[in-house]
């Protein structure tokens, strides 16, 4: 009887996160649709173009400041082949949703197998619900594309961790040289690898990982011939030099502060983009509009949350001995894998020519939620107060729903104000794509 009631709790577990995890792309589809064009879509959109118009493969996506570059043509053909079937400029958000169904399925397959049914359904909250993720991959840019290459690299490793597999191993070579050409903070994952192969916490068929390897830098090949013959584009000048952020120490520590606000759900700086705090709106609405207190307190509770995060972080890597005693082999790993996750998040930090901003760190965010989905399912709802804390965590998913549609409604990126950029008129084949019913 017990046996059938504790099935059942599961089965409504799963149930609910499925819920939730339609939730979660009926979110993303909703900003999707709302997206508008800046800098960044220009530019992508215009690459793109170059190939589903005239057939044409730039070697390098872009080159940036300080950060290196994109090498390679694969960003080109994630933009460039959806214009080629539907020539409009937000047909590009297709793939991108596709790719995070398929990322969220990876990872909550992870906690599904390592955790159990009830922390699956914590992590959709978590994660897949998480205002980072959704706002992050809400429009078209790189950080939106790098969610694949960071959950398939968490699924190979895991799926790594006892015996030595053919399909991960490959897997895991071709998330990390795809994470590459799509941005620079594949940096995190390449150093997490070795972190985890030398403390022997993955084994790997190192035919099959070559193999992936290649795989993924077959799109690579028009770099290296630019590179041989000499026509690598020019890039901007660089802001620093590799261990800039350590010397000056600060940027260096913001890699630790993003490890905890990752956890949680810090929309500071969206939310003061918005439009409810400019000065034309002050101007229009006065100081103390109902707006601008109404962003203000979800600032607040945002930094609230940040305390969740290091709450749990900090529980689950200092166990008690009972506690530590429970743990399963699979929950271990995790923690592990997390650890290793915010260790090489620092090190990245301290390395970096530019001061990391929040996109650029994007590529953790599966780590960073792990302890809170352990600390949640194991501690918080662990206790004789156990409907409160159900309760506590229902307001916990409508804030991260108010937190989206007050982004959706305020930032300019999803405001589709219907006036464009001086650049896409000096660019007829955009202007057209974006003009098109």
């Amino acid at each position: 009887m017990i046996f059938t009631m504790q099935k059942i709790r599961e089965s409504r577990y799963l149930q609910w996160a499925l819920y939730l995890f339609v939730l979660g792309c009926a979110l993303h589809i909703f900003l999707a649709l709302r997206s508008w064009i800046g800098g960044d879509q220009i530019y992508l959109l215009s690459l793109g173009l170059d190939y589903s118009l005239h057939g044409h493969l730039q070697p390098f996506a872009k080159m940036m400041s300080g950060a290196g570059a994109n090498p390679g043509i694969l960003m080109q053909l994630l933009v460039g082949i959806p214009l080629m079937v539907l020539q409009h400029f937000q047909s590009p958000m297709i793939l991108i949703i596709l790719i995070h169904i398929i990322g969220g399925a990876l990872f909550l397959a992870v906690i599904k197998d390592g955790l159990g049914e009830r922390a699956a359904f914590i992590a959709v909250i978590a994660y897949w619900l998480s205002p980072w993720r959704l706002y992050n991959a809400g429009f078209l840019w790189e950080p939106s594309y790098i969610f694949l290459p960071a959950a398939a690299h968490l699924w190979a490793c895991y799926t790594s961790r006892e015996k030595a597999s053919l399909l991960p191993s490959f897997i895991l070579g071709l998330s990390l040289f795809t994470a590459i050409q799509i941005h620079n903070s594949a940096f995190v994952l390449i150093l997490l690898t070795v972190f985890l192969i030398l403390r022997k916490n993955i084994k790997l068929r190192w035919v099959s990982f070559l193999g992936g390897i290649v795989a993924g830098s077959l799109t690579l090949i028009p770099a290296l011939l630019s590179i041989i013959q000499g026509t690598i584009p020019e890039a901007r000048a660089s802001e620093g030099y590799i261990g800039w952020s350590f010397v000056k120490i600060y940027p260096a520590l913001k890699g630790i502060v993003y490890w905890f606000t990752l956890g949680a759900i810090d929309m500071v700086r969206p939310l003061k983009e918005t439009v409810f705090l400019s000065d034309q709106y002050q101007t229009l609405h006065g100081a103390w509009s109902v707006e601008r207190i109404w962003i203000h307190l979800l600032q607040f509770i945002c930094v609230l949350s940040v305390v969740i995060s290091i709450r749990a972080s900090w529980w689950w890597w200092r166990k008690n001995k009972t506690e530590e005693q429970k743990s399963t082999k699979n929950e271990d790993w995790l923690r592990q894998y997390a650890m290793g996750s915010a260790i090489c998040l620092f090190v990245s930090a301290a390395l970096s020519p530019i001061v990391l901003q929040g996109w650029q760190v994007v590529i953790v965010l599966h780590s960073a939620v792990l302890p809170v989905i352990v600390w949640t399912d194991q501690k918080f709802l662990q206790c004789d107060h156990a409907s409160r804390r159900w309760r506590w965590l229902c307001m916990y998913v409508l804030f991260e729903l108010l937190v989206i549609f007050t982004l959706a409604h305020g930032l300019y990126i999803f405001s589709n104000p219907g006036i464009l950029p001086q650049e896409v008129h000096q660019n007829k084949e955009l202007l057209h794509i974006i003009l098109q019913p």
